[in-house]
């Protein structure tokens, strides 16, 4: 199989039309189709619907999306590594869950672009899990994680400063006037929690401290949407403090912490033994200093 054919085929889903992914690429219709004729037959399957106006992908197609992009993902990682025009220059990747303790993660990078500004930062925000299938796969450098999660397969620093749990409630809320939330203050209300096991696990033993059963009525992965439930009054979010409350479009929210207090670590993880490209390896080194400065 030929990366050029694996480039041809995301080109193609990214415009759904063989038409107009030749136009982009510059190359006849014909070629294009013959290539996607050629890679259907070598892997066995039908990787499109063909459509009169645009194409659809099958299961088939939509394994192979996510592997041909995780795996172009890996080829321009790799041709950065090798990049040198006599100044430190590439990419770092780095995968992190939604926490004000980025920050940081954000001022070393300020420097660090300073300093190198050919240096290019790609960051993608998920949950726990996704971050560290990224890490496992190659696909990022480093990973941002907020506890309780198992770090045990990876190197890590854990930051100076926890992540405190709490809920999001509407300004309205007779909750909201609190400063602190009980598990029995909770008792019958709707909530809505993270998706993640663990974290499912902690919240819903601070919760039977009092016995409480919790009413959970919907998940999220990133917190985005279940602001939008709260702000549409369809329940009452777990949510980490200082995500969402500095902005001004969620002014009708308000974030009362945990009592008892639920803190979490947060820890920066890479594979452990990991060999790192020369400017990955400096912007680690670089973040340990700062780490150490701030302790």
């Amino acid at each position: 199989m030929e990366l050029r054919a694996l480039k041809y085929f995301l080109t193609v889903i990214e415009y759904r039309s063989i038409s107009h992914a030749a136009q982009f690429l510059h190359i006849s219709q014909p070629a294009i189709s013959r290539q996607m004729k050629e890679l259907e037959s070598e892997l066995g399957v039908t990787l499109f619907i063909r459509g009169n106006r645009q194409i659809e992908l099958t299961e088939a197609g939509l394994l192979l999306k996510k592997q041909a992009q995780e795996i172009d993902a890996l080829v321009s990682k790799t041709k950065n590594t090798f990049s040198d025009d006599g100044d430190l220059n590439g990419d770092i990747y780095i995968g992190a869950a939604e926490t004000h303790v980025m920050k940081y993660i954000t001022n070393v990078v300020r420097s660090f672009h300073e300093n190198h500004p050919k240096v290019r930062f790609h960051f993608y925000s998920a949950n726990a899990d996704d971050v560290k299938e990224t890490i496992d796969k190659g696909i990022m450098d480093f990973g941002v994680l907020v506890a309780p999660t198992n770090t045990t397969r990876y190197d890590k620093l854990t930051f100076p400063e926890k992540d405190t749990w709490g809920i999001l409630v509407k300004n309205n809320d007779p909750l909201a006037s609190l400063k602190t939330v009980k598990p029995e203050d909770l008792a019958n209300r709707p909530l809505i929690i993270s998706e993640q096991k663990k974290v499912q696990k902690t919240l819903e033993e601070w919760l039977n401290l009092n016995g409480v059963t919790g009413n959970f009525i919907a998940t999220y992965n990133l917190l985005y949407n279940a602001t939008l439930l709260v702000s549409s009054e369809v329940g009452i979010a777990f949510a980490l403090d200082k995500i969402v409350t500095k902005y001004k479009t969620r002014d009708s929210l308000t974030f009362v912490p945990l009592q008892p207090a639920v803190k979490a670590n947060v820890d920066l993880i890479w594979k452990k033994n990991a060999i790192f490209s020369p400017v990955a390896s400096k912007f680690l080194n670089c973040l340990k200093k700062s780490l150490k400065q701030k302790v």
